[in-house]
């Protein structure tokens, strides 16, 4: 604006929450434009395009249709993908686990067969089924030792972008497209704060009203004795606080008739995460006992394992009883159950054995929560651009998903097979030196032209690598268009089209990576006024004019028998009356 406007003298105000304290702030304390933050952002988009307009055009050539490659969204692609042939390369291994279950002073536990040195050194697993049924045919045991410990578990930080992103989808099943597009309405209507940040930590005027909201609605013994503070990630840039409601004492029930049910949902778990980070941690108690057979086997002494734990002081957990964001990775639960009172050199009697058969799973595929978490924690691109990062590769018939898991396609795989070990851009370290070098440019340690100039040079030299490449090899099938005998091509990811256009402009639908068959035209597109409906297939087709509204006068063909069926079809310009 300053430069469109050809400002002389002007003050920048910035601000990440729109509150008056806030805003009043910024306006009193306004400063000059950081030239500094300026360079980083251009050398950024500058970057990007020198990656996106120099691979991309090489990369359909060597493919005959339209791909982009990107320097962020390529090794995004690239997790995927290697997952995905790590997950095709899987090979299971069947295994076997024993259980003994106890009833000890009306407590059901168990606990697990450890089986030790008896493993092979080359195989973890246990195979043995002839074995392993004698082992759970075992019932005296003696506990041989008894562990007690106390746990903590601190409330988890307030919501940056990421772990925002990574939450709503695995709780509120958004997609961080959806997610930021709900969160930038919440910042708009100034509910929350800039939702756009890398910082876990809140201000002193957010912590304040944390705590006063919690001592004054009976929490007061459990609001943490000097405030919550977490250590953002390495690279991270700190300039906003953490996401937080603009103030706690509009609590989730007081807008939920004000808010559509996304936003509410999504201002839930931001408000909840909030209140929960400056409050005490839980506390358990954490049980380990060791249990030998009292019958050997094979002259060795089997042991089993139980684990289990008890909470004695829930802290954060009375406000909220799960976080989102580390079931991301999945739990594990087999520590939670009730033990009873044991003490070393008790004698205990199983009431019961029994043999697990198992199999070793192959790496669990990306979720989109997932894949953003391990972009972040590998330093790829920054929490604002993993929303459009997703939806490129999803767009763009790269990666599909499959009940909420990111599955690699054939033609995603073929790109990452062509730039792998040819464009530096695709490592994940390359990635990484480059953020670094955009913060130095945005510190006034780094200069523009300098990083860009050493980008230009390493990239125009590997473009070189794909002339003459073939995506596919030789082999790769040719379809013919049907209307000319010319060679067709996919357009864009998304249709086929004929190669001699513009003299014949013949498509096709894309089906999975080749021409598809051109649907019929549906019945109801077919439809003339007098026909039988095509929707009950009882009454008949009749012209009727929308009275009100903005298609009024537009002429439909509904059916004789409404309200009972409510078929609808626009009537076509170009339709003439029959008969």
């Amino acid at each position: 604006l300053a430069k469109v406007l050809n400002l002389k003298t002007f003050k920048r105000a910035t601000f990440n929450q729109i509150t008056q304290k806030a805003v009043q702030a910024a306006i009193q304390s306004a400063g000059d434009i950081d030239y500094c933050m300026v360079s980083a952002q251009e050398c950024r988009r500058v970057l990007d395009r020198l990656v996106g307009y120099s691979v991309s055009p090489a990369l359909s050539k060597a493919h005959g249709s339209w791909l982009t490659a990107g320097r962020v969204q390529s090794v995004a692609l690239r997790l995927v993908v290697e997952r995905e042939l790590a997950i095709q390369a899987f090979k299971p291994v069947h295994y076997l686990d024993v259980l003994l279950t106890f009833d000890t002073n009306d407590v059901v536990w168990r606990a697990k067969w450890v089986p030790g040195e008896l493993l092979d050194q080359n195989t973890p697993y246990w195979t043995d089924k002839p074995f392993a049924e004698r082992v759970s045919a075992l019932r005296e045991v003696i506990v041989s030792a008894v562990t007690r410990e106390r746990k903590t578990r601190r409330p988890p930080p307030p919501f940056i972008t990421s772990t925002l992103q990574q939450a709503a989808s695995v709780t509120l099943k958004l997609t961080p497209k959806q997610t930021m597009q709900l969160a930038q309405r919440l910042f708009e209507e100034g509910l929350i704060t800039y939702h756009r940040t890398d910082s876990p930590n809140l201000s002193e005027e957010g912590i304040n009203d944390v705590v006063n909201w919690l001592r004054d609605n009976k929490f007061e013994d459990q609001v943490a004795d000097k405030p919550n503070t977490w250590k953002a990630r390495t690279g991270a840039q700190e300039g906003h606080e953490a996401i937080r409601p603009t103030t706690v004492k509009q609590t989730p029930a007081l807008l939920e008739n004000s808010l559509d049910r996304n936003e509410w949902r999504l201002y839930q778990i931001i408000w909840k995460r909030t209140v929960a980070s400056q409050m005490k941690s839980a506390v358990y108690n954490v049980t380990r006992v060791d249990l030998d057979a009292q019958q050997q086997l094979d002259g060795k002494t089997m042991r089993f394992v139980a684990q289990g734990q008890e909470l004695v002081f829930a802290g954060w957990l009375s406000l909220t009883q799960s976080d989102a964001t580390e079931e991301v990775g999945g739990t594990d639960d087999d520590n939670s159950q009730a033990l009873p009172v044991l003490a070393e050199n008790m004698t205990l009697s199983a009431v019961d054995g029994e043999v697990l058969n198992k199999t070793t799973k192959p790496p669990a595929r990306y979720t989109e929560a997932s894949l953003i978490k391990k972009m972040e924690s590998e330093g790829v691109g920054r929490p604002s651009t993993y929303a459009s990062i997703l939806d490129n590769i999803l767009t763009r018939g790269y990666v599909a998903l499959d009940k909420r898991k990111l599955v690699a396609t054939e033609l995603g795989i073929q790109i990452i097979e062509v730039l792998k070990d040819r464009f530096a851009f695709l490592e994940l370290r390359y990635t990484r030196d480059i953020e670094q070098q955009l913060d130095a440019i945005a510190a006034g340690k780094a200069r523009y032209r300098n990083v860009l100039q050493n980008a230009y040079a390493q990239l125009h030299g590997e473009i070189t690598a794909l002339q003459g490449l073939r995506i596919g090899g030789q082999e790769q099938p040719q379809y013919t268009c049907p209307q000319c005998g010319q060679q067709m091509r996919l357009v864009q990811g998304k249709f086929w089209g004929c190669t001699d256009y513009p003299n014949c402009k013949h498509t096709l639908p894309d089906d999975n990576g080749k021409p598809g068959q051109r649907a019929e035209r549906n019945k109801r597109q077919l439809a003339r006024a007098g026909d039988t409906c095509p929707q009950c297939e009882k009454g008949k087709t009749i012209k009727r004019v929308i009275s009100k509204g903005k298609n009024e006068g537009k002429q439909f063909l509904g059916c004789t028998s409404f309200p009972d069926c409510r078929f609808f079809a626009w009537v076509k310009q170009d339709e003439r009356p029959r008969g």
